[in-house]
């Protein structure tokens, strides 16, 4: 069935039942039941972060636009997405296990962060391995999969920059004297753990 939008005028076109119709999230708009819109294909998810480095991006948005037909390599995608954006970290990028356990261990990020990062490896791992996480699963979390890489840049990234700037509008003399304290905190933990 073709529809017509009633702000724009833009024609879409549905497949599904049309014997009954619904009305789609109380918009007013009807939709067939069990109809799903075909044309034109719709963006999946949110907006990547503004911070979000180009090449990252660039597998975010192939994720986005696929997503509805394959939530599987939508995840695929966005797993890849994460492996690249381990380099723009300061890791390797080439066992994306092996780069999130030194990030760990760095302790450059939260322990949630790693958390993040391991959720959506593992769901892009079992979306094109056979694991623990059913197909289901992952058709079921894929829009949560777009929120969690977002917040990971938001983390890494954003926060960061944010938090350096602010700390570059103190005083030179004091930043120099904090800094000099911390290094002989980290080197009193050295001496000590030996």
């Amino acid at each position: 069935m073709i529809a017509r939008c009633q702000h724009c005028s833009a024609a879409s076109v549905w497949l599904g039942d049309f014997s009954s119709w619904t009305e789609e999230l109380g918009s007013g708009f009807k939709v067939p039941e069990n109809g799903e819109m075909v044309y034109p294909i719709t963006n999946f998810g949110p907006a990547p972060s503004s911070d979000m480095p180009d090449d990252v991006k660039s597998d975010y948005l192939e994720a986005r636009t696929i997503a509805q037909f394959s939530p599987r390599a939508a995840c695929a995608l966005l797993r890849l997405a994460l492996q690249k954006l381990m380099v723009h970290l300061g890791e390797p990028g080439k066992n994306i296990d092996q780069d999130i356990r030194s990030l760990a261990k760095k302790e450059l990020l939260s322990p949630k962060f790693i958390r993040l990062m391991d959720t959506l490896r593992l769901f892009g791992n079992d979306s094109v391995h056979p694991g623990e996480i059913r197909e289901e699963d992952i058709g079921e979390n894929i829009d949560k999969m777009f929120l969690v890489l977002n917040k990971i840049v938001e983390g890494a990234i954003t926060d960061q920059k944010m938090f350096d700037e602010l700390y570059l509008m103190t005083s030179e003399n004091k930043r120099a004297s904090a800094e000099a304290k911390d290094l002989k905190s980290r080197e009193s933990k050295v001496s000590g753990d030996k």
